[in-house]
């Protein structure tokens, strides 16, 4: 199975915030300023700055070519309402210091006055240090004091150097733990004072002035209100090494110290898109393109990783192209390919848009794509090139354009641009049926004389419909309703024969249709093989009952619906067998008739349009699932089926896919 690099969304305890400066869509940036972090943890733990003074700098390829604020250790800082450090908690931020100084507070309590505060960084006119490039967790309930632990040396603060700085507290004895690029820094016994409100770039304000202001890079900040293990521990910071450029400081042995953690690509949807144009000596040119993983990828049960293809597409005739990698955004290899063609062989038919080559290797580096079809001829023909000429020719009876050749060329590695998967829309391939018969689908049908001969069960069961009559197969229309095919039964003659298979009780049985045309008496739509009537038949009622959708069961018309049905419409049958049976119709996804009664064996069904009465009627699609099927698949198919073929406007204005089709969730 394909792989994906992880993020800190796929933690089983979610981020409580999530604070990226190098996401375009998690900035709000104003004249080069921040006037914001957007939260990404989706709990609007956003940081904002409504002064403009007092706004950081957006800075463009500020750690390993990302976005990163530039805060400049006076007045810079971004607030939040909120306290985002709970007692028990895991932080995470990635910063880089401007130089060997009082780096102040990366992140603090910001608040006037005397309330508790924790924060990380440091902040000399409350500590009292000294020494410049101290970094230290701070823990008090007082304006001034100490409670600091994790002290850094001087050295570890070279001006310029992003590091991840993180602390893991339990709130109980020794569960405190500041961690610095992976390595545990200290340990201690803290007890935190919960913060009232968070800052971002400063520890608190004191009347007007801001103090522990931070003068340096911020980069990314996720915040956990949870003490994280150490699995889960590393695969952010293995997240956040190789994002920001930081791998070569994990410790030796870190479980991501070579790449980055990666999960497999289905647990989350995502669709990696690359956009670019082809050129051949600086020339446009149309190539198909192949996308191939940069890095190999690993699958369970096997012991090698390996390279996967992960998209495909063709390049315009301008030599654009869009090239979408569906579940996979990292680095891609993008491959050009050329197509040499068909070997010359003589006597061969060649048909317009055959490209052929000549059988002495790549001979003239060009290709002849046939333009006027015709035969090869005995001789292989003088080869040319449009050099100084046309680049037309023959080759024996038919006529070829020359194309120049070239070897593959491919280029890498390319980073897609992560998007959001588009919707797939519900089919019923995406629940188990029964039939399925779709008069629409081209690659499921034969057609001659326009006329259906052989329509696949696309339900996987192998119980196609057909008739070997010429005579008796419904008409195609093609391009009809809501612009697809569809099979118009003349109510004379016409039926398809069914692989016949059980009427097992409990089936659900959609027919999408237009019976306008319907004559009165029964008309049976999907029925058994023969005219007895101890069998079922999903129909239209017989007098009085015309036009009503039914069932015909032992003589009798049963579950009859209230209305006529001469029109497009979606209807559903249902019955059950047992003590006592059930027989049920719809039309339309609306209110259903049901009645009970004694039933009868069930036997096969075998026909479409038949066997007996043969209706008059436009059927689009057929469509049976298991007596087990959930309401919500009966629903999809409702939904599927009437938006598929333009009947949505019927359905009722409460339905759950009144206004769109469904999606593969």
């Amino acid at each position: 199975m394909a792989l994906r690099n992880w993020l800190p969304s796929d933690l089983e305890t979610q981020p409580a915030t999530w604070l990226d400066a190098s996401d375009p869509d998690g900035v709000d940036a104003v004249s080069g300023k921040a006037a914001g972090l957007i939260d990404k943890s989706g709990n609007d733990n956003s940081a904002l700055q409504a002064t403009v003074g007092s706004r950081p700098a957006v800075l463009a390829d500020a750690i390993n070519g990302l976005t990163a604020l530039d805060f400049d250790g006076v007045d810079d800082y971004l607030a939040m309402s909120t306290p985002i450090i709970s007692l028990v908690h895991t932080v995470f931020v990635v910063a880089a210091p401007t130089a060997e100084a009082a780096i102040g507070a990366l992140v603090g309590q910001y608040s006037a006055g005397t309330s508790g505060r924790h924060y990380m960084g440091t902040n000399q006119a409350d500590t009292g240090l000294t020494s410049s490039g101290r970094f230290n967790v701070f823990n008090n309930t007082a304006t001034s004091g100490n409670g600091s632990s994790g002290l850094l040396d001087d050295t570890a603060f070279v001006g310029g150097d992003a590091a991840i700085f993180s602390t893991i507290n339990l709130n109980t004895g020794e569960g405190f733990r500041f961690i610095k690029d992976g390595t545990v820094v200290d340990t201690a016994t803290v007890t935190v004072v919960q913060q009232t409100n968070t800052g971002i770039g400063a520890e608190r304000a004191a009347g007007p002035s801001v103090l522990g202001t931070f003068d340096g890079l911020f980069g990314e900040l996720v915040v956990v209100q949870a003490a994280l293990s150490d699995s889960d521990r590393k695969k952010v910071e293995g997240y956040l090494a190789h994002k920001w450029g930081i791998a070569g400081s994990l410790p030796p042995g870190h479980d991501y110290k070579d790449s980055p953690p990666q999960i497999e690509a289905e647990e989350v949807p995502t669709l990696g898109t690359i956009t670019g144009t082809v050129k051949i000596d600086g020339v446009a040119a149309q190539r198909q393109l192949i996308g191939i993983s940069y890095a190999p990828q690993e699958f369970d049960g096997e012991d090698e990783p390996r390279r996967i293809v992960v998209g495909e597409t063709t390049s315009a005739e301008d030599g654009t192209y869009t090239l979408e990698t569906p579940g996979f955004i990292d680095e891609v290899i993008v491959l050009a390919l050329d197509n040499y063609g068909e070997i010359w062989r003589p006597n061969r038919a060649y048909e317009v848009g055959d490209r052929i080559r000549p059988t002495r290797g790549n001979e003239t580096g060009y290709g002849y794509d046939i333009t006027i079809a015709g035969d090869s001829g005995s001789t292989e023909p003088e080869w040319w090139v449009p050099a100084g000429g046309s680049d037309t020719g023959s080759i024996g009876a038919a006529t070829a354009q020359a194309k120049p050749l070239w070897w593959s060329v491919a280029h890498a590695p390319i980073l897609p641009t992560p998007s959001e998967a588009p919707e797939v829309l519900w089919t019923p391939a995406n629940t188990t049926t029964e039939l399925w018969l779709d008069f629409s689908d081209r690659d499921n049908y034969t057609a001659v004389a326009e006329a259906y001969s052989l329509v696949n069960d696309k339900s996987g069961n192998d119980r196609d419909a057909s008739q070997g009559t010429a005579a008796n197969r419904p008409t195609r229309v093609t391009e009809g309703q809501n612009g697809l095919d569809f099979a118009r039964f003349d109510g004379s003659n016409d039926i398809l024969q069914l692989v016949a298979f059980a009427q097992a009780s409990g089936q659900h049985l959609f027919i999408f249709a237009d019976t306008t045309s319907l004559q009165s008496g029964y008309r049976a739509s999907v029925d058994r093989s023969s005219g007895s009537a101890s069998n079922l038949g999903a129909l239209f009622g017989a007098s009085p009952q015309n036009y009503k959708p039914c069932f015909y069961w032992n003589g009798n018309q049963r579950a009859v619906q209230t209305s006529a049905v001469q029109r497009k419409a979606g209807i559903r049958w249902h019955f059950t067998v047992g003590s006592p049976s059930m027989a049920l119709t719809q039309v339309d996804a609306d209110t259903a008739v049901s009645e009970t009664f004694t039933a009868a064996a069930l036997t096969n069904w075998a026909t479409i349009g038949g066997p007996g009465a043969l209706p008059a009627v436009d059927i689009y699609e057929v469509v049976m699932l298991p007596g087990t099927a959930t309401t919500d698949d009966i629903n999809r198919v409702w939904g599927y089926g009437m938006h598929k073929w333009g009947l949505d406007a019927l359905l009722p204005s409460d339905f759950v896919y009144k206004d769109a089709p469904p999606i593969v969730e």
